[in-house]
């Protein structure tokens, strides 16, 4: 629990550092420390992701002084699950606990996150849950019992998931990158498929079987 007086034994244990309150619950508590920031998941545990956009606006405008920050947000997935076109669920919460975390949800879950944030410059600082899949006792998701499967890269550390090349085209914009998404999606059943692609590149084409479809 925050409290004033931990805030004030931190400051004067160490006055030169700020105090942060990461939190997923509004209350007065929020404004004890420094900054605070939330941890949401809007679209993976509940609501649906575009909801993401009006919670944040409706904070600012009811404290336009105060640089709101986003401590937690993600989505799982695993590298063995797809589908061809992700079309988001009514309600997030049943698949987010169940064994169905196709990869696809995830880019597409971070694909809104980060042109949402972007928008929002009052929002002083985001965190993506989680950079590496990590053990968490008593899971049962994904297709691997006692995994957190948010990470943007595997478990061991060797297959970087679709979304982390978004942050890498987005973030690291020095180094070329072209990415083309669930290209580990070898054996499809369905006749139609979105084809994303991620890249600094100021255009990239698509070609099939040698013709090119489009750009």
């Amino acid at each position: 629990m925050i409290t004033s007086e931990l805030n004030d034994i931190a400051h004067q244990l160490d006055p030169s550092r700020m105090t942060v309150c990461a939190n997923n619950v509004e209350g007065s508590f929020n404004f004890i420390t420094d900054a605070m920031a939330f941890n949401k998941y809007f679209g993976w545990y509940y609501n649906k992701v575009e909801d993401f956009g009006p919670f944040y606006d409706n904070l600012h405008a009811k404290y336009p002084n105060t640089k709101f920050g986003l401590s937690e947000y993600g989505a799982g997935a695993s590298i063995t699950q797809h589908v061809s076109q992700f079309v988001p669920e009514e309600d997030p919460r049943p698949s987010s606990r169940g064994p169905w975390h196709p990869e696809e949800k995830q880019t597409a879950y971070h694909i809104s996150h980060i042109k949402m944030i972007a928008e929002r410059d009052y929002i002083w600082g985001t965190f993506v849950w989680n950079m590496f899949d990590f053990g968490s006792k008593g899971r049962n998701e994904g297709d691997t019992p006692n995994i957190n499967d948010k990470g943007l890269v595997t478990y061991d550390r060797k297959i970087r998931k679709d979304a982390f090349y978004l942050y890498k085209a987005n973030w690291n914009k020095k180094e070329k990158t072209t990415h083309l998404c669930s290209k580990d999606y070898t054996d499809r059943k369905e006749d139609v498929t979105d084809i994303i692609a991620f890249t600094t590149a100021p255009s990239a084409s698509l070609f099939i079987n040698g013709k090119q479809i489009g750009k």
